[in-house]
């Protein structure tokens, strides 16, 4: 069964991974996976605003930003 997930794309140069997987987490998001060019943020629907605001507090812009 497939889960709603809302998800955050950055690009890995905004911050170094371990900072945005700190931001992240203490924000309530679930899973932050990256590679050379961007960060993947996944969280479940009820946190996806105050990830978001967690980010834009510390001034990350993201590539993409959805909740389900």
């Amino acid at each position: 069964m497939f889960e709603k997930k809302g998800t955050f794309v950055i690009a890995a140069g905004q911050a170094d991974e371990e900072t945005l997987m700190d931001i992240a987490l203490e924000a309530g998001a679930d899973d932050v996976s990256s590679d050379a060019e961007v960060v993947e943020i996944t969280c479940h629907p009820t946190a996806f605003l105050t990830v978001k605001q967690a980010l834009e507090a510390k001034n990350i812009s993201t590539i993409s930003a959805n909740s389900p």
